[in-house]
């Protein structure tokens, strides 16, 4: 007999999804020790032919379901749509399997398909990276706090996301260097206020237009004189010591009260130039980079992976790091990124409990 079941997927909030499939259904029966209290019902409703489960990956509100195969792009859309309004967590349906009892209703409990991660006092993670891979909502998720941003769209998207305006970075554009602090103004409000600005490797690249040190002192200046309270980061890949190069970076320059030092050399003796970092710089130097690929698990001991990154920056005291993976797809690593933060001590990790209740809709279904 072909039956069709009902399923209330319980999150925070409970939805329940109609769904047809053949013979009996067997749940997952080991319930948590404090069951998830229920809330109050909104329904999305379809039918459709249960046949096996299939990954998606929501864009709107960035969760990953296990969801049955034939359902339209409407109905995705639908329950995309009322997961990011109810900010409820990922679940999955692959916890209902063939063979159980019909008739009247059913509960079972199960734990959502992704893990989560929230940051450890005191630590904090901020990530600069192409939203085409990973949202806003999936970088939240998975514990950054701090987030770059180029202009007023990404800001609108990141608070909707949970970030706070005081934790994003205006990325400034060394091409266009000029109207760098216009840009900056026009992100903050009576309301709204980004507390940090970043120009990438001012007095190193050879791919860009360089800063000079007075347009860096003088950008510094209106950010102190307006802006009391923001930081001005500034990264480099050289080493701060006058035995292996001239100073990188002026006196002048770092020496500045807003002004803030960040190493991004990934690929030469990372830990090593941390450390010379820390002890050159010493209270300018409150955060450094770690990339998506040269420090990824597996490299080599010179370059560093992001494990012993975050051990060598709990020994200098740094306690903001940020992830650069602007060029990259491989969004793999940054769950490793992340697993790598966990195991030491940066981030926690987590999986919320979820309630399933189910009945058959069948009218005669025993």
């Amino acid at each position: 007999m072909k039956a069709s079941y009902l399923f209330l997927l319980c999150f925070v909030i409970i939805f329940s999804f109609i769904l047809q499939s053949c013979g009996n259904e067997n749940m997952v029966t080991q319930p948590p020790e404090k069951p998830v209290s229920e809330a109050p019902m909104a329904k999305i409703s379809t039918t459709l032919a249960f046949t096996a489960d299939t990954l998606i990956t929501l864009k709107k509100s960035g969760k990953m379901l296990m969801l049955p195969e034939g359902l339209t792009a409407g109905q995705i859309d639908k329950l995309d749509k009322f997961l990011s309004e109810n900010k409820t967590p990922a679940a999955t349906t692959s916890l209902i399997q063939p063979n159980a009892e019909m008739c009247g209703w059913h509960t079972a409990y199960g734990w959502e398909y992704e893990y989560q991660y929230e940051p450890v006092n005191g630590k904090a993670l901020g990530v600069w990276i192409n939203y085409d891979y990973l949202n806003q909502q999936q970088l939240y998720n998975l514990g950054f706090r701090k987030i770059a941003i180029y202009n007023a769209e990404q800001r609108d998207e990141a608070y909707i996301a949970g970030f706070q305006y005081q934790n994003m970075m205006y990325m400034t554009d060394n091409y266009h260097k000029n109207i760098a602090y216009l840009g900056f103004k026009a992100l903050n409000t009576n309301t709204i206020h980004i507390n940090s600005c970043y120009i990438d490797e001012p007095f190193e690249s050879s791919k860009l237009p360089q800063w000079s040190t007075s347009e860096i002192i003088d950008f510094s200046d209106s950010l102190q004189n307006n802006y009391p309270s923001v930081k001005l980061f500034l990264s480099s890949f050289n080493w701060p010591v006058s035995s292996y190069y001239d100073w990188p970076i002026p006196q002048s320059v770092y020496s500045l009260d807003n002004i803030f030092i960040m190493c991004d050399q990934y690929q030469t003796n990372t830990s090593d130039i941390w450390t010379a970092f820390k002890n050159f710089y010493g209270s300018k130097n409150i955060s450094n980079f770690m990339d998506l690929e040269y420090n990824k698990p597996g490299v080599g001991s010179s370059n560093g992976d992001f494990s012993t990154l975050f051990g060598r920056a709990n020994g200098l005291g740094i306690n903001d790091i940020w992830l650069y993976a602007n060029n990259y797809d491989n969004i793999t690593l940054v769950d490793q990124f992340c697993d790598a933060a966990w195991s030491n001590g940066w981030l926690t990790k987590f999986r919320k409990r979820i309630i399933i209740t189910w009945r058959c809709d069948d009218p005669n279904p025993c």
